[in-house]
């Protein structure tokens, strides 16, 4: 396989793609922050110049998935000319830009505590959080468009895009079949799990505007659908090319296994609250600190009651979960 030009970007990596008409297809916009004198925008232009890309050159920005750091220069994309590409079930987040983080957080803010995470802490960590140094402008709705199925490369291979949903409800990755490269953003990354996180999106059948979307059963079933092609490498959003694709899928299967059949004895016990499991499964860290592990509980939750091995049931607006078995 020839050498993958990318650029590293902060924490991410982004790779442009030159297509067949000579203009150039970006794999992810690039987050938009500022770094001493210098802020994202000049630093991805001048890595880009050097390899002789200028920033007119770039054609159309795939956004491979509605989060911060992946989509924050998409409106500056936008703004000199290029097309922005996106799924039709992030479309909403990338228009909204910081908005769209805003109302994910008040969402997440109210089922927290349905979920029996204490009020008494949810207002201090909510209140502390603090995003480093990202911004997201919202993006110009005529500028967005969503992505073909496939766009021909200089090269003369193909650069076909998959929905991928897991990450986030719109998640795509890219896969060129003629090389066996996948470009995962973040559905597939070298050193860590990816989390399912907790997802809210708008439903004309709801009373509610936002209900929450259920993402590690489909962020499952995406990595085994994944696992099939016939892939050779893989591109990641953050941190170095994988030449073992297999190593890190049965990494990825085997921690969700894992943290399954963890879930299962747990409620094989007694039945409980998703904040009662995380105090359970990790009975030494501070209450506070438990709400991440509590989010991925409850995404081992939403699988386990998919494949109806576990029933929940409220109590006192309150959440709780318990095996069938």
């Amino acid at each position: 396989m020839q050498h993958r030009q990318f650029i590293n970007l902060g924490n991410n990596v982004i790779y442009p793609l030159q297509l067949e008409n000579g203009k150039y297809l970006l794999i992810d916009a690039g987050p938009d922050f500022y770094l001493d004198t210098l802020d994202s925008w000049h630093l991805l232009t001048t890595a880009l110049e050097k390899l002789t890309i200028k920033p007119s050159d770039i054609e159309k920005v795939l956004i491979t998935h509605a989060h911060i750091d992946h989509a924050g220069l998409a409106s500056k994309w936008a703004h000199f000319g290029a097309t922005i590409l996106v799924n039709k079930k992030d479309i909403s987040a990338v228009e909204l830009g910081n908005e769209h983080l805003m109302l994910q957080k008040k969402m997440q803010h109210n089922d927290i505590i349905y979920y029996g995470f204490p009020e008494y802490l949810i207002e201090n960590i909510f209140s502390s959080e603090k995003h480093p140094q990202l911004y997201w402008k919202p993006c110009a709705p005529e500028k967005i468009k969503t992505p073909k199925k496939t766009y021909h490369l200089m090269s003369g291979n193909s650069l076909e895009i998959l929905e991928a949903p897991g990450h986030t409800p719109g998640n795509l990755v890219c896969f060129i079949p003629q090389t066996g490269e996948l470009f995962s953003g973040d559905t597939l990354l070298p050193t860590t799990i990816p989390t399912p996180g907790m997802h809210y999106i708008s439903s004309k059948n709801s009373q509610e505007k936002y209900i929450r979307w259920p993402s590690l059963p489909d962020f499952i079933e995406t990595v085994k659908s994944l696992q099939k092609l016939k892939i050779k490498c893989i591109l990641p959003g953050h941190g170095t090319l994988v030449d073992d694709p297999e190593k890190l899928f049965k990494r990825f299967n085997t921690h969700h296994q894992i943290r399954a059949e963890r879930i299962r004895k747990l409620l094989s016990e007694h039945s409980d609250t998703p904040f009662g499991l995380a105090k359970r499964q990790y009975p030494k860290i501070p209450e506070r600190r438990l709400i991440q592990a509590m989010i991925e509980i409850i995404g081992h939750l939403d699988v386990l009651v998919t494949s109806r091995e576990v029933e929940f049931s409220e109590k006192n607006n309150t959440l709780f979960y318990a095996s069938t078995k």
